[in-house]
């Protein structure tokens, strides 16, 4: 009980610095942002045996299944708390060159105008089914049906695995990362003990709505 009072303890005090520190920082993001939530990154990442879609070691594109943000963006905090070890990194391509490369074969044009009929029926189905059982049902938009689509696409996609180019990045003991997780391809490579809090960025508060992921699917 006291271990477990004292990791809530560490995560508030830590989720309510880096507010303080992104309100300062990005204040013209801090008047319309959604706070999100805080974790604790207790376990090493090399050789961790889990599913595809679920490898943090995999190239992607962050989006969030149960969270859906409907085109707003996905800004995240790391911090590196191991006493002696760095935390490795790898990054990639940019949203926008993934999109035009990879839509047609990740299915996102599907989502452009709406679902078919079909899938659109299924779906229904679910719903209903999932409200008489008193299952809780996430509204996903045909954004964020995108997003994971080419979450899911890259992390199965074993050619873009190996053949992309790849950056190489080392976060050394106490030190701090900030970027949208839904704009570059990244990975973690290997590291141990990492905190990591999450906003949403609202879109309309965007100094480069140019650069979202929304706008970039819009056009195409």
């Amino acid at each position: 009980r006291e271990q477990e009072e004292k990791l809530r303890s560490v995560m508030r005090g830590y989720s309510r610095r880096v507010i303080e520190f992104l309100s300062t920082l990005l204040p013209h993001y801090a008047a319309d942002w959604r706070v999100a939530l805080a974790s604790f990154r207790p376990l090493e990442e090399r050789g961790r045996d889990l599913r595809s879609r679920a490898r943090n070691d995999r190239l992607h594109i962050d989006s969030f299944p149960t969270r859906p943000t409907g085109g707003d963006r996905i800004l995240r905090v790391f911090t590196n708390i191991n006493p002696r070890e760095p935390r490795i990194w790898i990054t990639s391509e940019g949203f926008e060159i993934l999109a035009h490369r990879y839509a047609q074969a990740a299915g996102l044009a599907l989502s452009r105008g709406g679902l078919g009929l079909p899938v659109a029926w299924a779906r229904r189905c679910l719903a209903r089914i999932s409200r008489f059982v008193g299952l809780p049902r996430v509204e996903r938009s045909p954004y964020d049906r995108c997003m994971l689509r080419l979450h899911h696409f890259l992390k199965d996609n074993l050619e873009f695995q190996a053949s992309c180019s790849k950056h190489r990045w080392e976060f050394p003991p106490n030190s701090t990362w900030i970027l949208f997780t839904d704009t570059i391809s990244h990975a973690v490579l290997s590291g141990q003990y990492a905190l990591e809090q999450t906003v949403i960025v609202s879109r309309s508060s965007l100094i480069r709505p140019d650069k979202a992921p929304v706008k970039i699917l819009e056009d195409l």
